[in-house]
């Protein structure tokens, strides 16, 4: 929603001409007696109209002034006539007829009586008349016409009974005028100087609110403070409490805003409960408690069925549980959205597809993205949902393929969208999983160009040092983990990091760097998955080396760690290994058997039935080796 000013400036907007009209009739009502020069049939003719004008028959009264002006345009009651006729044109909103009557008068007579509030009226009425114009260069002069004229009046009655007014409207003409800045200083004069003023609390308001339209939330935070401390009782007190929260909000200071929109939301009657609500879900969903924020966005729906954010809030409710873990409720809320193809159903469908993704329904997502990226016309959720169908096809195990090219297709159709950093990163992942390394790399090399200092760098990363160092560039690997060490020294994954940098020496075949690199890591090491695969690649470290002795001891310590860790197959074939290397060939058929054991199902049975056949072979076990 706009912060356009609401309430108090549209109605006083409708109410502009009764304050001309308060003016006029407050002269109106008890005209100066005529001068004794004036002619009989002159007062006459006056004293006629002046009912009519008093009881607001302004269409009579004028006639009868135009007429006393037309016979006795000469007369020492012409210019009160000619005065009264300007504020029954400025009620009838005949404005050029009302300026020029009271510009006439003012030039003519400049010590006329009543000039405070003929000028008053002359400085309404070339607002009132920009008020009906279209945007534009004559609509803004009338703006700056009327500015002119109340400041006039201020500078030459700075203590006179209009000048609360007209430092009101002349406020109200700059800032239409679309010089706000200037405006704000009139209000708070206003508000400052005359405490009698019965304008005060809609100066102060609209201090307020052109603060918030200049982007100053804070110091518009300290108007509505100062307004609801001096009008607690105002009738647009829950309004400014509204306000209020919205600049908290746009300060991110979401907790004092969340209390804010509770307050005003349960206001007594206030009419923008219901957008009160709105923002209220808003802030708790920014205040990572989307439970709380779908159960005030039902409670929206609920209590105001029939306001126009009820459909809104139906959807933001939906996605809060979605993003809660709600499935059951989100799908419940989302699904009658989708129904329709529009907008508001194309976001339904954006988050009912993040539902089925985290209830591990792919399927279901792929067909609900197909269905709406036939018919969605916004390019923004348009990328939404062709990310979404992406993600849903890689989370299907046959359709790796597809979810590359789907990937790709986005990076490369929307290269500056919101969605495209993710693309990339998941078209490397996507292609790093086929082995298809180059395109991994070449995935990554774009993601690091277009997209600095981005949250998922530190994975992408990771990927490019996964693709060089299974694509044969171990080297260029070992530069990519140590960048990634540098500058995420603190990352969670950092240790996962350091095992696959010592992985990059062991593929450039730098055993004896390997070796000591994996000795010193093992000492930062707690996690037993870690340990086992450290003291796993030690072990490789030596083997590699033929120092069979401290292999065996680095194995052990694997196994001491994680008996059955996602290495421990190539741990006991190691350690096999390296047993008969050291000539202890009863500990290494132990290893063997004791792999068999321990993985049933393994994929590397026959290497493990062959060397255990070699074992036994050497050791003379010719019939047991002919059955291995």
């Amino acid at each position: 929603m706009t912060t356009a000013r609401w309430t108090r400036f549209s109605l006083f907007a409708l109410t502009l001409i009764c304050l001309g009209a308060f003016c006029a009739d407050s002269f109106a009502q008890k005209p100066a007696a005529p001068a004794k020069e004036s002619s009989a049939e002159a007062i006459l003719l006056y004293r006629g109209a002046v009912p009519l004008q008093n009881k607001g028959n302004y269409d009579l009264a004028v006639e009868e002034w135009e007429k006393f002006l037309q016979q006795f345009p000469n007369d020492p009651l012409a210019n009160r006539a000619r005065y009264y006729a300007g504020v029954c044109y400025l009620q009838l909103q005949q404005f050029d007829k009302a300026a020029a009557a009271f510009e006439k008068v003012r030039t003519d007579e400049p010590t006329f009586d009543q000039l405070e509030a003929l000028s008053f009226n002359l400085g309404m009425t070339y607002l009132a008349a920009a008020k009906k114009l279209e945007a534009g260069d004559p609509q803004k002069a009338q703006f700056d016409k009327a500015a002119a004229t109340f400041g006039e009046l201020i500078k030459k009655y700075p203590t006179g009974a209009k000048t609360p007014d007209a430092l009101y409207n002349q406020a109200d003409a700059l800032y239409l005028a679309k010089n706000k800045d200037a405006a704000i200083p009139l209000w708070r004069q206003l508000v400052d100087k005359h405490p009698q003023s019965t304008l005060r609390a809609d100066a102060l308001y609209n201090i307020g609110v052109t603060q918030q339209e200049l982007g100053k939330p804070a110091d518009a935070g300290k108007t509505y403070d100062e307004f609801l401390k001096t009008f607690a009782t105002d009738a647009h007190a829950a309004e400014v409490t509204l306000r209020k929260g919205m600049t908290l909000y746009d300060q991110k200071q979401f907790a004092d805003a969340e209390k804010r929109f509770a307050t005003a939301a349960a206001a007594k009657d206030f009419s923008q409960a219901d957008y009160a609500l709105l923002r209220q879900g808003d802030t708790l969903l920014a205040l990572d408690k989307p439970a709380d924020a779908a159960a005030v966005y039902v409670k929206l729906s609920t209590a105001f069925p029939k306001s126009d954010y009820a459909g809104d809030a139906l959807l933001q409710a939906g996605k809060a549980y979605s993003i809660a873990g709600h499935p059951a409720e989100a799908k419940k809320l989302l699904q009658p959205l989708t129904a329709t193809e529009d907008a508001r159903g194309a976001e339904a469908a954006h988050w009912l597809a993040r539902t089925f993704l985290k209830e591990n329904q792919p399927a279901e997502a792929v067909k609900l993205t197909d269905q709406f990226l036939k018919s969605v016309k916004d390019t923004a959720r348009k990328n939404e949902l062709e990310l979404d169908r992406a993600e849903a096809l890689y989370a299907l195990a046959d359709k790796k393929p597809d979810a590359l090219a789907a990937f790709a297709k986005l990076a490369t159709d929307a290269p500056k969208s919101d969605q495209a950093p993710v693309a990339r990163y998941m078209a490397g992942q996507s292609a790093l999983e086929l082995g298809k390394y180059a395109d991994a790399t070449k995935w990554t090399d774009e993601f690091l160009a277009a997209h600095k200092q981005h949250e998922l760098t530190p994975y992408v990363l990771f990927v490019s040092a996964e693709a060089a160092l299974l694509g044969d560039d171990a080297s260029k690997a070992a530069k990519v983990f140590d960048q990634l060490l540098k500058d995420f020294p603190q990352h969670p994954e950092a240790n996962t990091w350091k095992l696959r940098r010592g992985w990059s020496l062991l593929r450039q075949k730098q055993y004896p760097q390997a070796a000591e690199y994996f000795t010193s890591l093992i000492k930062q090491l707690k996690k037993p998955e870690q340990l086992a695969e450290a003291n796993y690649l030690l072990g490789n470290s030596y083997l590699e080396q033929q120092q069979y002795a401290p292999a065996i001891k680095a194995y052990d310590a694997s196994l001491a760690s994680q008996p059955k860790s996602r290495v421990g197959e190539e741990v006991l074939l190691n350690l096999a290994r390296a047993q008969r290397g050291n000539n202890d060939l009863a500990s290494a058929k132990a290893s063997l058997g004791r792999l068999l054991k321990d993985f049933p199902q393994t994929a590397q049975a026959d290497r493990v039935h062959f060397r255990l056949g070699e074992l036994q072979h050497t050791s003379g076990e010719f019939k047991a080796a002919t059955t291995e």
